[in-house]
């Protein structure tokens, strides 16, 4: 099939022997671009002129520096795609009509509202190149950090004679609401010692209970973080 994959230590450049699962494996990956992903391109992402990139910062972060090496790779071979250049697969393919993308970090309600700025610059820093340019010719793109329902609430607090912002919300697997500080997000790509001090610890929290009256804020929805802003940069100007 396809769409079987396993995950092989093979060192970029080299190439698989003949007969050797290393050889199966890049045939089939051959064939799902051939199958799958060029027919995605041309037939739906070819549609798109305002896009939406989901980006789970936090999760990469919580997984540890190879997982959060693998993503960046992987956003950066992305870009590309939003490109009208002729060197593009969407240029090879089709005339891109990208005319605005956002590029949002998700679970922004499982840090402080004062780590919002902080998770957009991280998101920009994994995607910019050596010069800390961004290397996509969309009309428009920008960043932003987002959640679609607001678990947590933030609460102010005294710690050691110092006020400090902590979340309030339930963690998934527990019952009850806890406070808890969740720690700071690096404005910048982590360093070793980032890494090594095992600084990142995010915890998940399950979503409110939209039955009661104070976590639906009297019938005002549900509570989000910065979706209103997504829609408006993605839609705004359409209805002016």
């Amino acid at each position: 099939s396809a769409f079987r994959f396993c995950p092989l230590r093979v060192k970029p450049g080299t190439a698989a022997k003949p007969g050797t699962l290393a050889e199966a494996m890049a045939q089939r990956f051959e064939r799902y671009k051939a199958e799958v992903v060029n027919p995605f391109y041309r037939d739906v992402f070819s549609r798109f002129d305002r896009q939406l990139v989901l980006v789970d910062v936090i999760g990469a972060l919580n997984a540890g520096p190879e997982p959060f090496h693998d993503m960046r790779l992987a956003l950066r071979d992305v870009l590309p795609s939003f490109n009208r250049g002729s060197g593009s697969l969407l240029a090879r393919l089709f005339q891109s009509r990208t005319e605005k993308v956002l590029f949002a970090a998700t679970k922004a309600d499982h840090v402080t509202a004062n780590q919002f700025h902080n998770l957009r610059l991280l998101l920009r820093a994994m995607m910019t190149d050596e010069s800390g340019a961004l290397p996509i010719a969309a009309d428009e793109a920008d960043f932003a950090a987002l959640s679609a329902i607001k678990c947590t609430t933030n609460r102010r607090v005294m710690y050691q004679g110092q006020q400090i912002t902590v979340l309030e919300g339930v963690i998934r697997g527990r019952d009850k609401a806890e406070q808890l500080y969740p720690g700071e997000i690096p404005e910048h790509l982590p360093t070793p010692e980032d890494w090594h001090s095992e600084r990142f610890r995010f915890y998940d929290f399950r979503p409110p209970d939209l039955a009661d009256e104070s976590a639906d804020a009297g019938g005002r929805g549900i509570p989000h973080v910065h979706l209103d802003r997504a829609l408006q940069f993605l839609t705004g100007d359409l209805f002016w």
